[in-house]
C-alpha cells in the first residue's frame, strides 16, 4: 500500500458524513496519508476536524459529492506549492499527535488514571 499512496499527490476519503457508519472505521488510511506528507481530502466527520483543527492538511468538504470532490481535486492540482506545504502539515500532524508513541503513552496515562481511581 505505501507504494500506491507515495505515487498519489492527495489521499481522499469521501466518508458520507450523514451516514454513520463511519462511526466504526479506523482512521487508518487518513493517518496513512498524512503520515507520508500526502494532504487530504476528507469530509467533514469528527475525526477529520480534530485534525483539521491542528493544522491545514488538505481540504474538508461539507459532503462527498462528486462535484464538491472534483472541485477540491482541480484546486489542490492547480497549486503544487500549497499541495506541498499541506503535506508537510499533515505529517507534522500525526508526528505530534498520532505516533504510535504518542497513543502508546496516552493509553498508559488512562490506564494509571483508571488505577489510581480504583486505588481509593
Amino acid at each position: 500500500m505505501p507504494t500506491y499512496i507515495q505515487k498519489c499527490d492527495v489521499g481522499v476519503i469521501p466518508l458520507p458524513p450523514e451516514n454513520k457508519w463511519w462511526k466504526v472505521s479506523a482512521p487508518l488510511k487518513t493517518l496513512e496519508y498524512l503520515a507520508m506528507a500526502k494532504p487530504i481530502i476528507a469530509t467533514n466527520i469528527p475525526f477529520h476536524n480534530r485534525i483539521f483543527e491542528k493544522g491545514s492538511c488538505g481540504i474538508l468538504l461539507s459532503s462527498n459529492k462528486k462535484n464538491n470532490l472534483a472541485e477540491s481535486i482541480i484546486t489542490l492540482y492547480r497549486d503544487k506549492e500549497k499541495l506541498k506545504e499541506m503535506g508537510g502539515n499533515g505529517r507534522r500532524i500525526v508526528e505530534q499527535y498520532y505516533s504510535w508513541e504518542k497513543s502508546g503513552l496516552d493509553l498508559e496515562h488512562s490506564i494509571n488514571m483508571t488505577l489510581k481511581k480504583y486505588e481509593k
